[in-house]
């Protein structure tokens, strides 16, 4: 009856992979045609809020595992991408666009190489990328998440600093953490 548990579990995952990795490609391909002026970035934010509201399957998943390092920093990476991702409807009216829309490209970059090493493990060239991207990538999101953070409180707060410093003392943490984590996977994975 475990086994059987077990690989339930395990199709389960796959499939979650296809599908994450099926949205991140449509991310892609709506960026580029919003990039090109034939869609407009609320429908590339309705795609990205589908697969960010998707990924709180892998906080469930993390919880019925019980590992709780793995639950804290599925809860920090989903419970910031929702966040932001609520905030790029908002951001909208900001702008500019092509922040949002090189977000949603770095964002969906990333999360393909990973759902994609997630189906494949066995292959050499997608654990070099899952555990080399990251160092460009995450920064590179995590700057543009600010950016838009800022950019939303210059717009609807009266003291937006004082906010923006009090957003980034809880982001900040968390963002340190899974970085300083995707190191130690980086050199456990690829010791040399």
């Amino acid at each position: 009856m475990k086994k059987s548990a077990v690989f339930l579990s395990m199709r389960h995952a796959i499939q979650y992979n296809i599908i994450q990795l099926c949205l991140q490609v449509s991310i892609l391909l709506v960026g580029l045609t919003v990039a090109l002026g034939h869609f407009s970035v609320t429908q590339l934010i309705y795609v990205v809020a589908l697969s960010q509201f998707g990924a709180i399957t892998e906080v469930l998943s993390a919880i019925k595992r019980g590992i709780s390092s793995q639950v804290a920093a599925s809860v920090a990476q989903v419970g910031a991408r929702l966040a932001v991702t609520l905030a790029l409807f908002v951001f909208i009216s900001v702008g500019p666009i092509w922040i949002a829309v090189f977000l949603a490209m770095v964002w969906a970059v990333a999360d393909g190489i990973r759902y994609l090493y997630y189906i494949r493990k066995a292959s050499k060239l997608l654990v070099w990328l899952r555990y080399n991207s990251f160092i460009v990538l995450y920064p590179l999101g995590m700057s543009l998440e600010n950016i838009i953070v800022w950019k939303i409180l210059l717009r609807y707060s009266e003291s937006p600093v004082w906010l923006f410093l009090a957003f980034l003392a809880c982001y900040s943490i968390p963002a340190i953490k899974i970085y300083m984590y995707m190191l130690r996977q980086r050199k456990k994975h690829l010791p040399n």
